[in-house]
């Protein structure tokens, strides 16, 4: 008796092991496929190029634009989204539209009118007129999982019929008829490997695919397939067909670009033809689906006769089983073999991309990023990035070449820059090194530096404030000494000088902050008082800790470059104070909206202040420490300030034009000496950034608040211009701060006055005459 029951409990046991292992595996397979498991990267977004009548069409670089987007350029009238055609008055584009985001919009069929080089016309192809065109927005990174698995999941109803029978007629013909593996196919396959002598077809089924790439190795064993036969009939059991094939066109692989890899039919169509899976055709399909059994050497890229041999295959596969008619392969074969790769930017604002990362870290959660999906819209302009990215690069280059390593080392030279648009507060560009893969450290928002005579139009902002406030009368044109001076401070006796020892008498306000004049700089500051200064500057934006010593009108604290942006941003944009702004919105992957933020914005200082600031830095520029931009061909309106701190360990320059600040700091990580002012370093490298992001020069001048009055003044004695004066000079004033007196080193002679109009009059009116 008990011999019998041996046998028997064997099998309980056996059967009981059996379960509990197709127990494990079944829910080995649930978690695995499941959604929340799958590698999705997120996706950055930089801004949305916006076109406006009036533009310069060399400062948008359109076919640029249109290039990175994957724009196709066609001939005569562009019939389909993400094409355009060019002629000489006039360029049409089909935008793509955009319909997730912060602002979802529809494509549209636009013409742009050019007439001396300029947007003279903005209209839909039926001639009703646009306010603006808004291209989609350029995908700038994307953050990956340690897999380097790049994909976008869709729903099997998304992916096209042809498509889907495509895959099935290339891959797995019987898949809706067999429970996981194909014993016909398998049968066939071992056929054919016995006849060639070699392996040459595998058998494998679509679910077992798919078992071997969620839970297997690729390594070729004969216990490997029986694991994936096994894992196959699981999956089949767990899961609808729908179900499995809807993964399996997400999982699958499609090639390789650069370092990641290219996985599921959306992420491959937007690759190998710049759009979505919804929008391919039957070749286009076809030639995807050959691609699966080798993407190397099906690759349209690289191996174009075997793509079409193997695409010509597909179809003709496709015919043979009913699913195209004859007359459709025959047209599809005939097709050309053709691709419209969008490439991932690579090595693309990789600061600005960890800056993001980091923000998003906190609020969403570390380690989700690489796995969801995000879709990120940010504030960064890839038209600036790149023209910051290569200014960044190149004046370094040549910087290095001028300058000796401190202290004998070979220590190089670092910079940062940082752009902000001063009328939406985006940070649209951000460089915070050399090189990212050199070094992670970001020292446009983390390293902390003292700004030396930049922050000189802080103490002048103090005193125009004043001024417009009915607080005080210093103006542009009022007289300040340049003298030497000695002041107390907690640590003795403090004397500044200035540059090069030179020696200053009584001078304009004007004169020096365009000379930067450190000892009239400091006498401002006391005359104005130091908590005036501090104040003015919070204001503008400078949140590190300042100490009200004297030497703080010289920017004896520190700050980082995105401070003093965000700062010098407050001045360009009329005094509206911005926080720093650089994501738009936040999506899930299927475009639903998670976050979506706006400028945070208020008005601190006042626009006659602010403008007064602008109109005396556009000065140094003109004559003063900047002057060397403009003979580097910055010939637009634009204002800014130097900086450089003791020792020239910092070189600093702050710049903007009504549309675009810049801020560019160049120096060494350890604080070591580099022998560059502002002017001779930062200065370059903010000069070849502002030339190519305005090719054909800036759009538009400083406007001139109400309140503000332009009074032609002698320069010397700050007073109004007589005829004798040599060099008159318009000058800003506060409406109530306007001299009244004529300037007494120059006292005008009625007859000369009187023969000097009336020559003037006659010129204009020969002037007239003949225009």
């Amino acid at each position: 008796m008990k011999s019998l029951l041996r046998p028997r409990s064997l099998l309980a046991a056996l059967a009981g092991l059996f379960l509990l292992h197709a127990g494990y595996l079944y829910y080995q397979v649930g978690t695995g496929i499941a959604r929340d498991a799958w590698d999705v990267p997120s996706i950055l977004y930089g801004r949305p190029a916006v076109i406006r009548p009036g533009d310069p069409v060399d400062n948008l670089r359109l076919p640029e634009r249109l290039r990175r987007l994957s724009y196709q350029k066609v001939p005569g009238v562009p019939e389909t989204p993400g094409t355009w055609s060019e002629e000489p008055d006039r360029i049409r584009i089909h935008t793509r539209g955009v319909a997730g985001g912060d602002a979802p919009r529809p494509g549209v069929r636009a013409a742009i009118g050019i007439a001396e080089r300029r947007v003279a016309s903005l209209e839909t192809s039926s001639g009703a007129p646009l306010e603006e065109l808004i291209l989609e927005p350029e995908e700038i990174a994307r953050i990956l999982g340690p897999k380097m698995e790049s994909r976008r999941l869709v729903p099997l109803a998304a992916v096209p019929k042809h498509l889907q029978d495509a895959v099935l007629a290339a891959e797995d013909s019987r898949f809706y008829t067999h429970f996981g593996i194909d014993f016909v196919g398998v049968l066939r396959a071992l056929m054919t490997n016995l006849r060639r002598m070699r392996i040459v077809q595998g058998g494998s089924t679509i679910t077992q695919q798919l078992a071997k790439n969620f839970f297997l190795s690729p390594k070729r064993s004969i216990w490997r397939k029986i694991r994936e036969a096994e894992l196959a009939i699981i999956i089949e059991f767990r899961f609808s067909k729908e179900e499995i094939f809807q993964a399996y066109l997400n999982k699958i692989y499609f090639g390789q670009e650069g370092p990641r890899g290219i996985y599921g039919v959306e992420d491959a169509a937007n690759f190998y033809f710049s759009r979505s899976v919804g929008e391919l055709t039957l070749e286009e399909a076809a030639l995807l689906a050959g691609i699966i059994r080798s993407p190397h050497r099906y690759s349209p890229l690289r191996m174009a006769d075997a793509a079409r041999n193997r695409r010509n295959w597909v179809l003709s596969r496709m015919a043979a089983l009913g699913m195209i008619s004859r007359n459709e392969e025959d047209r599809a074969r005939l097709t050309p073999l053709r691709t419209n790769p969008r490439r991932v930017p690579v090595g693309i604002a990789e600061y600005y991309v960890d800056y993001i990362e980091r923000a998003a870290e906190e609020s969403l959660g570390a380690g989700r990023l690489s796995r969801t999906g995000y879709r990120f819209y940010t504030s960064l302009d890839p038209g600036h990035q790149s023209a910051a990215e290569k200014a960044v690069a190149e004046g370094l280059a040549e910087l290095g070449r001028r300058t000796i390593p401190a202290g004998g080392d070979r220590e190089p030279l670092q910079a940062a820059l940082v752009a902000v648009d001063p009328a939406t507060g985006e940070l649209t560009a951000m460089v915070g090194g050399r090189g990212y893969a050199e070094t992670q450290f970001n020292r446009a928002a983390d390293a902390r530096r003292q700004p030396g005579s930049a922050f000189k139009p802080f103490v002048l902002l103090a005193a125009m404030e004043q001024a417009v406030r009915g607080k005080g009368t210093v103006t542009l044109a009022s007289r300040i000494s340049g003298e030497p001076l000695s002041l107390e401070t907690p640590d003795g006796i403090w004397t500044p000088a200035n540059f090069e020892g030179k020696e200053y008498g009584e001078i304009s306000i004007r004169r020096m902050i365009e000379e930067s004049v450190n000892t009239g700089a400091v006498r401002l500051s006391q005359e104005v008082g130091l908590p005036g200064v501090i104040a003015a500057a919070r204001e503008a934006g400078i949140e590190n800790p300042i100490t009200p010593v004297p030497s703080l009108s010289l920017g004896s604290f520190e700050v980082t470059p995105v401070e003093l942006a965000y700062a010098y941003a407050t001045i360009a944009s009329g005094g509206t104070r911005f926080r720093p702004f650089t994501l738009r919105a936040v999506t899930d992957s299927e475009g639903n909206l998670l976050r979506e933020e706006n400028p945070v914005r208020e008005q601190t200082v006042d626009p006659r202040a602010a403008f007064l600031v602008t109109y005396a830095l556009e000065g140094v520029l003109d004559r003063g420490t900047g002057h060397a931009a403009r003979l580097a061909g910055v010939d637009f309106p634009a204002a800014g300030k130097t900086g450089t701190t003791d020792a020239y360990r910092d070189s600093w320059f702050a710049g903007y034009t009504p549309d675009l600040v810049c801020v560019v700091w160049v120096g060494r990580d350890t604080g070591g000496p580099t022998g560059l002012t502002g002017s001779s370093g930062a200065l370059r490298i903010w000069t070849k950034f502002m030339k190519s992001v305005y090719p054909a020069g800036g759009r538009a001048s400083f406007r001139v608040p109400p309140g503000i009055t332009m009074a032609e003044i002698d320069p010397e004695s700050g007073y109004l211009a007589t005829s004798a004066c040599p060099q008159p000079f318009p000058e800003a004033f506060p409406d109530d701060l306007v001299p009244r007196e004529t300037c007494p080193l120059h006292p005008s002679h009625p007859l000369v006055d009187t023969m000097r109009k009336g020559w003037r009059g006659l010129r204009d009116f020969l002037d007239s005459l003949f225009r």
